[in-house]
């Protein structure tokens, strides 16, 4: 069995909904979801060898996620992926130049928290990282069916060779079947989208996410089948590839 230890944010909603039905496909690899809304997950610290909440609040939510755990021990796993936590494009409503896009995310993506919880992990192991940015931005326009998808990949190459090969991680690609209009989610991968569930649900309680930003299941089928298996590929071999499957 490969074990997936997966935190993140609220974008791991569609991830997590996507896996309820997709597991049976895959009876070689668990995941086990650590997450928070928000910035939520910051507060996780390392001590003896795990990673521990320092706030009730994220250990409420990471218990409830994952099932029953309060604290995550990386020597249970064989890789972990963060999801959301740093973004694969400014966000803002419109493009940028490449090159104002590529100082953006180069100044930017060090102070992320995806890049603050990866020297967490790295103070305590060496497991291997994957890290699932936030879905680009919901396409809301006109859309003709063009999609060059070459600065997109060109950027997270870039975030890969400057940024994350120093502190072995990989940036995964967004699935290029996504994506519309270069930067952007196509719209119908918003549709019910879905908050991440941390156990505060209240009768009546409105849990739809907003659609701008957040994804759906049917996305999230997409995202893990698209990048299980080379995730499973780099457990097997112990060492972290960029790959460029489905894209």
């Amino acid at each position: 069995m490969r074990r997936v230890c997966v935190l993140g944010n609220s974008h791991s909603a569609c991830l997590k909904l996507a896996w309820d039905s997709l597991r049976v496909r895959y009876p070689e690899i668990a995941l086990t979801f650590f997450a928070q809304r928000g910035a939520g997950i910051a507060d996780l610290e390392p001590r003896g060898g795990a990673l521990v909440p320092t706030s009730a609040g994220l250990k409420k939510a990471i218990t409830h996620t994952s099932g029953g755990h309060s604290r995550i021990d990386l020597q249970d796993f064989d890789v972990v992926l963060t999801v959301g936590l740093t973004c694969g494009y400014p966000l803002v409503v419109s493009h940028f130049s490449y090159a104002a896009a590529r100082q953006t995310l180069l100044d930017l993506t060090p102070k992320t928290v995806a890049f603050d919880l990866i020297g967490k992990i790295r103070q305590i192991s060496d497991i291997p990282i994957f890290v699932a940015h936030q879905p680009l931005r919901t396409h809301l326009g006109d859309w003709d069916g063009a999609n060059d998808l070459g600065p997109y990949r060109r950027l997270v190459d870039e975030l890969n060779g400057e940024l994350m090969q120093d502190v072995g991680a990989v940036l995964l690609r967004q699935p290029a079947q996504t994506i519309a209009n270069q930067f952007f989610t196509r719209p119908e991968f918003a549709i019910g989208s879905m908050r991440l569930d941390i156990g505060d649900k209240s009768a009546g309680a409105v849990q739809a996410a907003n659609p701008n930003s957040h994804m759906n299941a049917r996305y999230g089928d997409i995202y893990l089948s698209t990048h299980l298996p080379a995730i499973a590929h780099a457990i097997a071999g112990r060492s972290v590839t960029l790959s460029s499957s489905g894209t």
